[in-house]
């Protein structure tokens, strides 16, 4: 099982982004709310360009 951001537009998990800083526990890679704040990605799928913060968080 995996926590992973989708896009809300149209469900993809796919994303262009700027590579960012994560913080690495047990295997595990996760994001600082400081650090993604203004940024922003892509879905690769549908286009859709939003802050990181603004995407759904899913179970895989």
């Amino acid at each position: 099982m995996e926590l992973k951001l989708s896009c809300f537009k149209c469900g993809s998990t796919k994303f262009e982004y700027e590579p960012i800083k994560c913080l690495k526990v047990d295997n595990n890679y996760y994001l600082m709310h400081e650090d993604v704040k203004e940024r922003q990605m892509k879905c690769q799928r549908c286009g859709l360009r939003d802050y990181i913060e603004n995407f759904v968080i899913v179970i895989k």
